[in-house]
């Protein structure tokens, strides 16, 4: 084993500088592409864990695994936490039961661990940070919101009568995945959910804002009726998309699904009044009071008769002295009436529609089953559809509304269905697998047929040319000097063929020339290769 290793670096020393530096290329080419593919195939597959994590999450959930053991990659920045494909659910499992990723909010979990000798102070800051947890965990299982903050401020109490302390408040910012829009309804669960949490605190002192800075609260239906900042707008636009709404669905109950397209401007009134009136009915009377009087007066003539005392006040005894009688008499009655009053209050609020444009398109009819081209509606038919979007939308003259209705050929775009996959996700990794170790067969096939074969076989070949040269010249050393001594320069050098020498020929014809000539010719032949 030795002799073959000193031999095969004789031949290689033996080759030229451009055949080593070659051998040495493809020598180092070979072990990196071998060393790639190796550990490529025998490494495990990694899969996208999370993604989209901030660097505090990512740092706790790497934590995470390593304590569970379980290996992770790092991508996409650093955003995205990866690991085996065979451990992805138990590593789901097991980060869950960590509560992680959380979101960077803390919960009520803040009080698992008992401290003592923690002050008052400390301990409302840390329950204030659990409700604000707890409640972005809770808003971020909406499916428009990806990442949620809450700030709540729960001013302290200055003394027992609540009346003169400030009510909590609360502020909301909202993160909205890709493609995605809040609706109103979704701001107002956010409202009432956050005065659901917290204590003694009003929907009017609850902000929610989106990323992008666009105030979303407080509500346009609050106690107050006005309308928040960059509600107005959001209020006409829910309107306008109602109304066509409608008349969308009623028509196409008629005309087929996708054949309406309806358009509705609004021009709204955002002015608010209020309207009291107050009317009498002079026909309804009613009595309220009624009062009567009577006055007598006399002259002061008295009546004859007895003596005043007991005796003429007792039944049976003497009459006695005449009384005075009246000489006249006056009665008065006062009757007060009260009419009837009617009292009406009406608040009319902002936001009404004062005018309507409607537009709405109708695709052309075709004939089901039938190549033909599209035929427009009749003239009756489009009047029918006008009829039912102007009882859709409440259509009002007096407002001057106003409404078209047109029909029109479509153009229908041809939907490319999307075929399934013919191969499984878990057909697509054995095949991946499958296909790496094609790869190493392949590379190790391909180094051995160009790179070692051709090595192999020119080192063989020169160490056969090297052995018959030095036969050769053990040959011309041992020939006699007097063979060639003896004749002249012209018969020692034969005329050249008309054809190239074989490596014999030349080294038979370099023997007849004389030794000397001959060692220096394969000399020059060996230096040449």
């Amino acid at each position: 084993m030795a002799g073959a290793v000193e031999n095969l670096i004789e031949q290689i020393g033996a080759m030229s500088r451009g055949r080593q530096l070659m051998l040495a290329a493809s020598a180092l080419g070979s072990i990196a592409f071998f060393s790639w593919v190796i550990t490529d195939a025998g490494g495990p597959d990694y899969r996208a864990l999370y993604r989209g994590l901030e660097e505090q999450e990512v740092s706790r959930v790497a934590d995470g695994l390593q304590r569970e053991g379980i290996p992770y990659e790092l991508s996409d920045g650093g955003t995205t936490i990866q690991v085996p494909a065979a451990m992805i659910y138990e590593a789901r499992m097991r980060m869950a039961g960590q509560g992680l990723p959380n979101g960077g909010n803390t919960g009520f979990e803040i009080f698992d661990k008992p401290a003592f000798g923690v002050t008052e102070f400390v301990h409302q800051v840390n329950y204030a940070r659990a409700v604000q947890g707890e409640l972005s965990r809770t808003i971020e299982q909406l499916d428009p919101v990806d990442k949620a903050r809450v700030q709540v401020v729960i001013p302290k109490r200055r003394n027992l009568v609540a009346d003169n302390d400030r009510d909590p408040r609360a502020s909301v910012v909202v993160k909205l995945r890709p493609g995605t829009e809040l609706a109103r309804d979704n701001v107002r669960a956010i409202v009432f959910l956050v005065a659901s949490t917290i204590e003694s605190i009003s929907t009017e002192h609850i902000t929610v804002v989106d990323a992008t800075g666009r105030l979303l609260a407080p509500l346009s239906d609050n106690p107050s009726g006005k309308l928040a900042a960059g509600g107005a707008p959001d209020y006409q636009q829910r309107v306008e998309g109602e109304l066509a709404a409608r008349i969308e669905a009623l028509l196409e109950k008629t005309v087929g699904l996708g054949q309406v397209v309806a358009r509705v401007r609004a021009e709204m009134d955002w002015t608010e009044s209020e309207t009291t009136e107050e009317a009498y009915d002079p026909d309804s009377q009613v009595a309220r009071s009624e009062q009567r009087s009577t006055e007598e007066e006399s002259d002061g003539a008295v009546a004859e008769g007895g003596p005043a005392g007991v005796a003429a006040n007792t039944p049976g005894g003497p009459a006695g002295g005449g009384a005075p009688t009246p000489s006249s008499r006056r009665t008065s009655e006062t009757v007060n009436f009260e009419i009837s009053k009617k009292v009406s209050r009406s608040v009319t609020p902002m936001g009404r529609i004062k005018k309507l444009a409607v537009a709405v398109l109708v695709a052309d009819q075709v004939a089901e089953g039938s190549g033909e081209a599209p035929v427009p509606w009749s003239e009756e038919s489009l009047q029918s559809f006008e009829q039912l979007a102007r009882q859709a939308v409440g259509f009002s003259e007096e407002r001057g509304d106003q409404i078209t209705v047109t029909s029109a050929p479509f153009q229908r775009p041809e939907f490319i269905e999307e075929e399934e996959p013919l191969l499984s996700p878990e057909l697509l990794i054995l095949l991946s697998s499958a296909a790496r170790v094609l790869a190493l067969l392949i590379g190790v096939v391909a180094f051995g047929k160009f790179i070692i074969a051709p090595i192999v076989g020119g080192l063989s070949s020169d160490g056969a040319a090297i052995a018959r040269v030095a036969d050769l010249e053990a040959k011309l050393a041992a020939a006699p000097l007097a063979a060639s001594g003896g004749a002249g320069p012209a018969e020692a050098i034969p005329a050249a063929p008309p054809e190239p020498l074989s490596l014999s020929e030349e080294v038979g014809v370099a023997a007849a020339t004389g030794a000397a000539n001959g060692v220096t010719t394969i000399r020059n032949w060996l230096n040449q290769e």
